[in-house]
């Protein structure tokens, strides 16, 4: 059989997408029954109004539009999305009260072991983690809006969780009130650009055995500890502020343990003292550091 037949008989083979659209008091009431008949490729809309709804599970590639103020709510009791599936664009939703809890890492949204996931311009509220990705890859997320209320380290999760993950890019997100804004740990590649991450309990940005990162143009401002780079090789800290840390350990970047790393062009502004702008610990670190400038400090 020729590629041409083959296209055409697959063409024909495969359902064309549908939009499956929700509204409270519709023929498709619930996002959950809307998820159930979803199929590869479809787009399901939910439109205007507050979905309290168990946890909500993806289990198919498919698009999750929010349509006017669009509300998935968690109740306090328990995590709000969980995506399971590849290629899944989770887009224009709030999403808001998981609820904290110390026995499980509850999210907002969790990526779990999937590949090419874009979750964009949502507004999570309200979160202990907002968005949580593990065993997952090449995931975008971006334009989203983080907040939480955590007073307490021990009682606040991270705004954005990369855990095992890879090639992920963060970009032009706004995080507010977590433990750190944004965490990784064991994930490369990841692409961190343009994110405003303010006023959380530990670190605006930690990452701990994270090679070949890239960080460039960022605002870490008003969190306790500022930000700590950690046992990391081929890592880039490029024209990022780091301002206003004020936390009794606070700094305004930790460098511990990094190898051929590249740190420059970066403004640290009004961090707790002079002498913890930029902690290097010469020892273990291996980096191309210049053209850091110190602003009223």
């Amino acid at each position: 059989m020729g590629s041409a037949a083959l296209a055409l008989l697959l063409s024909v083979a495969a359902p064309p997408a549908r939009r499956i659209v929700v509204t409270p008091g519709g023929p498709v009431p619930t996002v959950t029954a809307a998820l159930r008949l979803a199929r590869a490729g479809d787009t399901v809309i939910v439109t205007e109004g507050v979905y309290r709804e168990p946890r909500l599970e993806v289990a198919v590639p498919l698009t999750l539009l929010g349509q006017g103020d669009a509300v998935l709510d968690g109740s306090g009791s328990h995590e709000v999305l969980t995506v399971r599936a590849d290629d899944v664009t989770v887009r224009s939703l709030t999403i808001r009260n998981p609820g904290a809890s110390y026995t499980e890492d509850r999210a907002g949204i969790r990526l779990d072991g999937v590949r090419g996931c874009v979750v964009a311009d949502n507004r999570l509220l309200d979160t202990f983690f907002g968005i949580y990705a593990s065993r997952s890859a090449d995931c975008q997320l971006s334009g989203n809006r983080i907040e939480g209320r955590a007073t307490r380290q021990t009682a606040a999760g991270n705004a954005i969780h990369l855990f095992s993950s890879e090639g992920f890019t963060v970009a032009g997100n706004r995080i507010r009130g977590h433990r750190d804004g944004i965490y990784l740990e064991f994930s490369r590649r990841a692409t961190i650009l343009d994110n405003d991450s303010r006023g959380n309990l530990r670190y605006g940005l930690h990452f701990m055995y994270s090679d070949s990162c890239e960080y460039r143009r960022n605002v870490f401002s008003g969190n306790a500890s500022g930000v700590a780079v950690m046992y990391s090789r081929q890592v880039t800290v490029v024209d990022n502020r780091f301002e206003d840390n004020w936390g009794s350990a606070a700094y305004g970047l930790l460098l511990k343990e990094i190898k051929d790393s590249r740190i420059e062009g970066n403004l640290r502004a009004a961090n707790l003292s002079d002498s913890r702008q930029v902690a290097f610990r010469p020892r273990y670190v291996s980096a191309t550091a210049r053209k850091q400038a110190p602003v009223a400090n």
